[in-house]
């Protein structure tokens, strides 16, 4: 996710959106995730059921930390 963050350029999703900065970042992330997805599908797709479902939707959730490792200091 993090070359996804830097290797797709937000600035045609703003000319694109002009003022309406919650479709130019809706549009952005969405560009972003797809990049991110793209290569886990390739690789699972046929493999893993649902690969091509789920990959997407998840691979913007970034790393989480849990109560109890917040509490402690430490990231999952």
């Amino acid at each position: 996710m993090k070359q996804a963050l830097t290797a797709i350029d937000p600035t045609p999703f703003f000319v694109k959106y002009g003022d309406n900065e919650w479709a130019a970042v809706k549009e952005y992330q969405a560009a972003q995730v797809d990049y991110a997805a793209a290569p886990v599908i390739k690789k699972y797709l046929g493999v893993l059921a649902a690969a091509d479902v789920y990959t997407a939707s998840t691979a913007f959730a970034g790393p989480r930390v849990s109560g109890h490792e917040r509490d402690r200091g430490r990231r999952s």
